[in-house]
């Protein structure tokens, strides 16, 4: 069974992803200096951001490569890292930068890079950018833009009160650049049992399509299935625009269930079993965050994740409707 979707297409791409250390710590402060990382901000500052970042270095539209080169270039270095900020006023992050051109694109996070940024403690997050009909990038600001970290620093709204540990990007179910969101179990194969499927995990959430069925993506976009799909899904469940909420609850149903599921998927017909993350930005750009919470979840699973970015210029956001077959 092949679980994870490899993408090199030209329909997105992955200028860079970048760890970054935000500390008011002088100790940690001198650590980053010493480990090489560069500075991003003004050493005056309260709050200083240090980074490393692939730019330049690899050139691949995967997130697992380029994760995998930040690995090789902090080596052991950053289990010193982890173990300063885990007593000091700091933050870890990845942040990964994809570049859009069609809807329904977006990267995919191997069992490996999850296990890795899971033990770290760190929060990922992807910015994306949905190219324009013009063929422009758009770079509108979305509506409370300011909630989110700024290479100036840190804003100290974002460190709520009911975050424990503090966290860059709080959950929020009024999300500010999701327009919509859900998470997703996606399976694949020759052959599926819908009444096996349905025992295991009801049918109120869950959606499947025969192989042949065409589908349309609410984008304009229509493809056919190469295999049986079936697919349980957060939505409409889960009443959150934080892609964070849609994953907690699909753990909360896959847990349970997941030997047996995996049972399922490692029979001869079967073909793909993801988590896939679907998110519909409001204004062009933005992207969702994954807590250390998820990120241990999916590693755990051994379930990779795929991500589906959308974005409509013409006002056609209708995440509701997604994944409809079309008669």
């Amino acid at each position: 069974m092949t679980n994870a979707t490899s993408q090199t297409c030209d329909e997105f791409s992955i200028p860079f992803v970048e760890l970054r250390c935000l500390t008011t710590s002088e100790e940690v402060r001198r650590l980053c200096l010493e480990l090489g990382l560069d500075a991003a901000t003004s050493s005056q500052s309260e709050t200083a951001t240090f980074k490393t970042s692939t730019e330049n270095e690899v050139e691949s539209n995967r997130i697992d490569s380029h994760i995998a080169h930040i690995r090789r270039k902090l080596g052991s270095s950053v289990d010193r890292l982890r173990a300063a900020l885990s007593d000091s006023n700091s933050w870890l992050q990845i942040y990964t930068l994809s570049w859009s051109r069609s809807p329904s694109t977006g990267p995919s996070l191997d069992a490996e890079s999850l296990q890795w940024l899971a033990a770290l403690d760190l929060e990922f997050t992807i910015a994306v950018l949905f190219e324009s009909a013009s063929g422009d990038w758009i770079l509108r600001v979305h509506r409370q833009a300011n909630v989110h970290h700024e290479e100036s620093g840190i804003n100290r709204e974002c460190l709520r009160p009911h975050c424990s540990p503090p966290r860059l990007i709080p959950m929020d179910v009024d999300y500010p650049s999701a327009d919509g969101t859900f998470a997703a179990i996606h399976f694949e194969a020759d052959h599926i049992d819908v009444d096996e499927m349905n025992s295991l995990f009801g049918r109120e959430h869950c959606i499947f399509h025969n192989k042949g069925d065409l589908l349309d993506d609410t984008s304009g976009f229509f493809w056919k299935c190469d295999y049986d799909t079936w697919q349980l899904k957060s939505e409409p469940a889960v009443d959150s625009l934080d892609l964070r909420h849609h994953v907690d609850w699909l753990e909360a149903q896959i847990t349970p269930r997941l030997s047996k599921l995996r049972e399922i998927a490692n029979r001869p017909s079967a073909r793909k079993l993801v988590v896939r993350c679907y998110w519909w930005s409001t204004e062009g750009h933005g992207g969702p965050a994954l807590w250390p919470k998820q990120l241990l979840w999916l590693s755990q699973s051994n379930l990779p994740c795929e991500f589906r970015f959308y974005f409509s210029t013409d006002g056609r956001n209708d995440f509701r409707v997604s994944m409809k077959a079309k008669n």
